[in-house]
């Protein structure tokens, strides 16, 4: 198979330097992840920080071009495969520029997916129009250890999912959307939510405003969650659920590293007929997520299927996120999504 002409835009966090921890075990960035896949050819990638093509150029010689120039890099390289790593502020006009551009067919975008529900929504129609699949990365959506608790969802092994605690950090957009993704693919589709805007600490990512909240959700199907997005500070990270089912209950602490199955046993402490919850420790070895991302991207053919994370369901999250500042300033009154 020839490999695909791959190209990344933007070279912070996502694009690159998170890879560049050594305490990450598995890939993070989209540089590391597309150079290491089979079947992509990372060519060239794009940065308005001269001094990341040092970097690019120690990590990869002269295999990867590097601009900060993008119709420069498009025209050079041709690339079918795209990664948007910018800030939010820049997605649309990026993808209005890569839309007009042929031989695109591959669009991975890091989330959120705009600015807000229009945007999304615009952004989305703009592949759509193209014939480009775009994805999102709301990478857990292609983690073994959350794909294994959505079969169990799926399967009612544990009987009906009732209810979700959710825990996160603050900024909805930046940190929390990851959370509330996770929330919507296990609930459901949500219909209405509580909410209340997160007053004594907002934190600035790329110079806009991304409040933390807490707000109640119901979805259609009866399953209620209980959403907490707020800390005093970007630095105190906690990426917690915990699933209430009909015959047990899943809890997921330290963002995965700690999955624990309880089902209802007979005990030993009461002789009155009542079950208790039995603890077992789920073990799931770490899959490479941005790999098998990309595999399932590539692997998807335009009207015929779509990645396991969309423009769809990044969609969802911006209107959950919508929904929730507009109850907060209807002072906590439900608001449909």
């Amino acid at each position: 198979m020839k490999k695909i002409k791959s190209l990344v835009i933007g070279l912070g966090q996502s694009g690159f330097d998170l890879d560049l921890d050594p305490k990450r075990k598995i890939i993070w960035t989209h540089c590391k992840a597309i150079n290491k896949h089979k079947n992509l050819d990372l060519c060239g990638a794009i940065d308005s920080d001269h001094s990341k093509g040092f970097h690019i150029k120690k990590k990869f010689k002269d295999k990867v071009l590097f601009s900060s120039d993008l119709e420069e890099c498009l025209n050079e390289i041709k690339p079918e495969f795209i990664s948007i790593c910018t800030p939010t502020n820049t997605h649309l006009d990026l993808v209005k520029k890569l839309s007009n551009f042929k031989g695109i067919k591959y669009i991975f975008c890091e989330k959120p997916l705009g600015t807000n529900t229009k945007e999304a929504q615009e952004i989305i129609s703009l592949c759509k129009e193209s014939k480009i699949i775009l994805a999102t990365n709301y990478m857990r959506r292609w983690d073994k250890k959350y794909l294994w608790i959505k079969d169990k969802i799926e399967s009612k092994s544990l009987g009906n999912l009732i209810s979700i605690n959710a825990y996160g950090t603050t900024a909805m957009y930046t940190s929390s959307s990851h959370l509330m993704d996770l929330i919507l693919f296990y609930g459901g589709s949500a219909e209405k939510v509580s909410g209340y805007i997160q007053e004594d600490f907002i934190r600035k990512v790329h110079g806009e405003k991304d409040p933390g909240a807490n707000a109640f959700i119901k979805f259609s199907n009866g399953v209620t969650c209980h959403l907490i997005a707020k800390s005093k500070t970007p630095n105190h990270y906690m990426f917690e659920i915990d699933l209430i089912f009909q015959e047990g209950r899943i809890v997921i602490k330290n963002d995965g590293k700690y999955l624990k199955f309880y089902t209802f046993k007979k005990t030993d402490f009461s002789g009155t007929g009542y079950l208790g919850l039995s603890e077992k420790k789920i073990n799931i070895k770490d899959n490479e997520r941005m790999l098998d991302a990309i595999t399932d991207i590539i692997n998807c053919e335009f009207g015929e299927s779509l990645p396991k994370s969309s423009g769809k369901n990044a969609l969802d999250v911006h209107k959950l996120i919508r929904a929730i500042n507009k109850s907060s300033l209807k002072n906590g009154s439900f608001c449909k999504i």
